[in-house]
């Protein structure tokens, strides 16, 4: 389901209680995660939000909410192209121990994207850029390609190592 406009987005926000004057920022934030107000979906905001670890779908009123409004859309939260269900599975669970990781080892998130920042722009992170900074986060005990597969998690695997039909933004 498309979110294109603020409205789109309260609409869907308002059934699961969620507060209105949060609705122009968190839409903000999803339109530039999808590359555009125009690309923005339900599907982004599920996505962001799993990724922030803000809610999990079966057991919050606002995932519920969103998931009912993505599927009954015709809509389907698998990607049908991409890694497998296993490699997908692995890389939330190492998307959540490396939250643990910058919760225990850095005072804050900006200290631990200033770490990952050494490597890469001001404006985003290409997967390149991404694999240089595995060095500053070997500690937290990732393996190369673990840490390639928290990129593909992050970036919903719209990536064309991941995605053979993703065009490929560098960031």
């Amino acid at each position: 389901q498309r979110i294109t406009h603020v409205s789109d987005l309260g609409a869907v926000l308002d059934r699961a209680g969620f507060p209105a004057d949060f609705v122009p920022a968190t839409h903000a934030l999803v339109a530039r995660h999808a590359g555009g107000a125009a690309k923005a979906t339900v599907e982004t905001l599920l996505h962001l939000m799993q990724v922030l670890d803000l809610c999990e779908t079966s057991s919050s009123a606002v995932g519920a909410t969103l998931a009912a409004s993505t599927l009954g859309k015709g809509g389907d939260a698998k990607a049908t192209t991409g890694p497998s269900d296993a490699v997908k599975e692995h890389a939330m669970e190492a998307v959540a121990q490396l939250r643990q990781y910058v919760i225990s080892n850095f005072s804050n998130w900006k200290e631990a994207y200033e770490c990952l920042n050494k490597h890469s722009g001001a404006h985003g992170t290409s997967l390149d850029e991404w694999e240089e900074s595995w060095e500053s986060f070997r500690s937290a005990g990732f393996g190369p390609e673990t840490w390639s597969s928290i990129f593909g998690h992050i970036v919903a695997w719209q990536h064309p190592r991941w995605d053979k039909q993703c065009k490929n933004t560098d960031r």
